[in-house]
Formats: structure tokens, C-alpha cells, sequence
């Protein structure tokens, strides 16, 4: 079964059960049906920047242009060993509050909609799907 945690930074008003409902669908329908977690944050522009200077080396208006960062445990130098019995951690999804309003903004959809949408922008990349 794959958990899904959602944690907000803020009092953002964005439906925990829709993010966790689909990112369990799009990692399953990659075929991940181990006994896993994600944990996907909701944050401001300026932790999005601290993430992507920490772990991508960018800095100012590049590293707050980030509407979605993800973070997979294989990626990281040397991987965490699990004890037996334990959940296997896939890694983190971390969603910019503000990109998501500015997109919903633009494109006239609901910012619940642009959410969903990074959400599963970022399970896919947990999955191993990447984009050019």
C-alpha cells in the first residue's frame, strides 16, 4: 500500500485527500505497489528557492520559478538503508503555493487543479518518467 503524507508550510487551502488520491494513482499506474510513502509539501516561493539552491545549485528568480521540485531517495548520494519490515521512503514532492495560483490565474483553472497536476508532475519523476 502506498502512503502519501501532505504537509503545508502555510494554512494554504489545498485538499490533502486530492493530492494523496492522485499520486497513489499515478505511481500505480507506473506499477509501484510496494509498501512505500511519498511525503508531498505545499510551500512558498522562498522555500522552493532554499530547495533548489540546496540541491540544484540555482540562485534568485531561476530558483523561485520552480512550480514543482521532486526529490527521489535513489537519487541522493548514498541511499538510506531500510530495516526489514519498513516502508520504503520513494521521496518527496514539493509543490510552490504561488506558481500553482499564478498558473491557475493564467490558464483559468482552479488552483485545486493546478495542484493535482503537480502532484502528478512529481510522482511521475519518482517513478523514474522524466521530461527533457
Amino acid at each position: 500500500m502506498i502512503s502519501v503524507i501532505v504537509y503545508k508550510q502555510a494554512n494554504y487551502p489545498v485538499k490533502a485527500t486530492i493530492i494523496k488520491e492522485v499520486v497513489k494513482k499515478t505511481l500505480t499506474d507506473c506499477g509501484i505497489f510496494s509498501d512505500s510513502e511519498v511525503e508531498v509539501a505545499i510551500v512558498g516561493k522562498n522555500k522552493i528557492a532554499e530547495l533548489a539552491f540546496k540541491y540544484l545549485g540555482e540562485e534568485g528568480l531561476e530558483a523561485k520559478e520552480h512550480p514543482v521540485l521532486a526529490f527521489s531517495d535513489s537519487e541522493v548520494e548514498r541511499p538510506f538503508i531500510y530495516p526489514p519490515g519498513s516502508k520504503l521512503n520513494l521521496g518527496q514532492i514539493i509543490i510552490s503555493y504561488q506558481k500553482a495560483v499564478e498558473e491557475a490565474n493564467k490558464t483559468g483553472k482552479l488552483v485545486d487543479q493546478v495542484v493535482k497536476s503537480l502532484a502528478i508532475h512529481g510522482a511521475l519523476h519518482l517513478a523514474g518518467i522524466h521530461h527533457d
